[in-house]
């Protein structure tokens, strides 16, 4: 199991960080969530087939973790570039539907899958959903009125990998993601601009006192809070080793 960090970045454009983008892999099964600004160009340029993807997840609709959909559907009507598989499943809160009926009002057919299948999945504020390899839970976090937070398991091996996505404090996620191998999890802004939609350092030094995971991940950082110093604190608060995610990171289990 791999996981690979396309973009660790925000709405805003920096040279070093792009916007939010994760793979999970193994050999048989290539999930892709949050398909963010340049998503697919990142994707090639870490040695990803774009076609390999069997299923996306979509944590909330806002642009930058949405906005390489159009792209990437756009891409797969090329003739001869189609998925790999069979039906390619896209997943994401209430409002998936409807936002892909909007798209296809604008683009019309030029993102019509022709030569494939393709589902888009409502997922529930809770429920489950297996693919080929893993089993992918949901929980509701505080960001948008339907954001979800992913909890990944890798039948196989009993691997877990926590996604938060964008998200503000929240003790129910934090007991939800517990005993997780992995948390990733957001760390958008500095304390001194704290809001309840994002997270901060001192939130994510309370959020690791009710979460017991194995290793800490932090991605997502606007430029303000993209200071080394901010995350030697949390390490040093927390007593954890607290990994400051990069584009183009990767994590073998």
């Amino acid at each position: 199991m791999e996981i690979i960090f396309l973009g660790t970045g925000t709405a805003i454009f920096t040279k070093k960080r792009g916007a939010p983008g994760i793979i999970i892999k193994n050999k048989n099964e290539t999930l892709l969530f949050d398909p963010g600004t340049g998503t697919g160009q990142r994707l090639v340029l870490n040695n990803i087939d774009p076609r390999e993807i069997s299923a996306i997840f979509i944590t909330h609709f806002h642009i930058d973790h949405t906005a390489d959909l159009i792209p990437l559907f756009f891409a797969f009507k090329t003739p001869g570039y189609k998925p790999y598989k069979r039906y390619l499943n896209i997943y994401g809160p209430v409002g998936l539907r409807r936002l892909i009926s909007e798209l296809k009002k604008i683009y019309g057919d030029w993102i019509k899958a022709d030569e494939y299948k393709r589902n888009f999945v409502e997922l529930k504020k809770r429920c489950k959903v297996n693919t080929e390899e893993f089993t992918i839970e949901t929980f509701p976090v505080p960001h948008t009125t339907t954001s979800l937070g992913f909890k990944i398991r890798e039948r196989k091996t009993g691997v877990v990998v926590s996604y938060s996505g964008d998200t503000g404090f929240s003790s129910g996620f934090a007991k939800f993601v517990n005993n997780s191998d992995i948390l990733i999890l957001e760390c958008s802004l500095p304390d001194t601009m704290a809001i309840r939609t994002h997270l901060t350092p001192k939130d994510v030094c309370e959020f690791l006192k009710l979460a017991d995971v194995n290793k800490v991940v932090l991605t997502h950082f606007y430029p303000p809070v993209d200071i080394p110093s901010y995350f030697r604190k949390i390490s040093k608060i927390t007593k954890r080793d607290i990994i400051q995610a990069y584009d183009g990171m990767k994590i073998k289990m």
